[in-house]
């Protein structure tokens, strides 16, 4: 949220500041401004990229790290007569507040370090702009992250389900009775 959050205010802070009445800013700007804009939302996104693929990481272990009783729960589910599709819905309810969790703080902590960094650091000078910079959160973005977090940790839930129908079910009973 904060890389795109950083991007998206610089993009429209530049746009803000190329409607200035004066042609000595305006052609300032669009010469030695634009270059610069494309590299650096070239690496917010790759920053924000880079960020959401960790946060599905950290979902991703947490689940790996919890496979070994969660296989032993399936095991005993499919004993009991529990279908494939009822074991996915099993690890999807394990994931899901894990995943809806991490997105809602990702997205409240991503905006409050946007709030923050502009408030703390003032980008008139290099911006060329005289209004106060308001951060911009663009929802295209947001959405996007979000988007791509949900579908890592949607591959991740299905691949947990896909290994967890390969445990053997005796192999759950006979564990349990040790």
């Amino acid at each position: 949220m904060f890389s795109t959050g950083i991007a998206t205010t610089i993009r429209a802070a530049i746009a803000q500041a190329l409607l200035l009445p004066s042609a000595d800013n305006e052609t300032f700007l669009s010469l030695t401004q634009q270059p610069v804009m494309t590299g650096l939302t070239v690496m917010l996104l790759l920053a924000a990229i880079v960020a959401t693929l960790l946060g599905a990481l950290a979902v991703v272990l947490g689940s790996i790290a919890a496979s070994e009783p969660r296989n032993r729960l399936l095991g005993v589910a499919r004993v009991l007569g529990f279908s494939p599709r009822q074991l996915g819905a099993l690890v999807g309810w394990e994931l899901a507040p894990l995943a809806i969790v991490a997105i809602a703080v990702g997205a409240v902590v991503g905006a409050a370090e946007l709030q923050l960094v502009l408030g703390a650091l003032d980008l008139r000078p290099f911006l060329g702009t005289t209004d106060a910079v308001a951060p911009v959160l663009d929802p295209l973005w947001v959405a996007g992250v979000i988007a791509v977090f949900t579908v890592v940790v949607l591959v991740a839930g299905f691949v947990t389900a896909a290994i967890a129908r390969r445990m053997s079910p005796v192999s759950s009973i006979k564990m349990g009775a040790e």
